[in-house]
């Protein structure tokens, strides 16, 4: 008898490898001759690179960046130099586990961290780029990202606005990034197992900001946000980006 055991981490208490560990030393006991073959599997969240790392040639890369507040982290993301790929896991730098539960508040979080590895793999070559989406302690829409990559926010009255949660709404404009300009044939893919819409009752805020630690009101003020974001890229950028 062959078990094949394929599970992704348990969010909070266990990483896939402590759960294969775990489910193969019960198979074990139960049934000493069989054969046991494991998956380390991601949904995209908390221990994409683990994965990633476990099942292709890949290099670490180190980098200092900042965490969802703003604090300065160290972190890594991974690449194939081979194929110019690179993989970057968004918890790693924009993730809850980096907060403690009186930190988590998506109206102050922010993915400029990982936007800042994105800008870094970009700098150092990587023209495919997959993103590991899970875990995160954010609900900005990705601002922090495109910030980090060029992109200027500004409200009514043309000032900058710092990429969070909060400031969704204010938005009246975007500059597009001069940086990226540069990179017409960068490829960026989002790895997830999810399609909720931007916003709406099966929008991001609606689903996933209370887990963030977004109270009631919180939550109906980020999906006006989002909703407000997607009215401006779409007149400014003639893109819609809603599903």
């Amino acid at each position: 008898m062959n078990f094949l055991l394929v599970p992704d981490k348990f969010k909070g208490s266990l990483t896939a490898k402590q759960v294969i560990a775990a489910i193969s030393r019960a198979v074990s006991d139960l049934y000493p001759q069989a054969g046991i073959y494991s998956v380390a599997a991601s949904d995209g969240g908390d221990g994409f690179l683990d994965s990633v790392k476990s099942y292709m040639q890949v290099e670490t890369v180190k980098i200092e960046t900042t965490g969802p507040l703003g604090k300065k982290i160290s972190t890594e993301y991974l690449v194939n130099p081979q194929t110019a790929e690179a993989y970057i896991e968004l918890a790693k730098a924009s993730g809850l586990e980096l907060l403690s539960d009186e930190q988590r508040n998506p109206l102050l979080t922010s993915t400029m961290g990982t936007g800042i590895q994105i800008k870094d793999a970009i700098l150092n070559g990587a023209n495919k780029i997959y993103i590991g989406l899970g875990g995160s302690a954010t609900n900005d829409a990705g601002l922090g990202i495109a910030a980090a990559c060029g992109f200027t926010f500004l409200d009514e009255f043309g000032n900058s606005l710092n990429p969070i949660g909060k400031n969704l709404s204010k938005i009246s404009t975007i500059k597009s990034s001069d940086f990226l300009k540069d990179y017409q044939n960068l490829e960026i893919y989002a790895v997830n197992d999810v399609d909720n819409p931007l916003f709406g009752p099966t929008g991001a805020a609606c689903v996933y900001a209370a887990q963030k630690g977004a109270a009631k009101e919180d939550i109906e003020f980020l999906d006006k946000g989002l909703k407000h974001l997607h009215k401006i890229v779409k007149e400014v950028l003639g893109k819609d980006y809603a599903d």
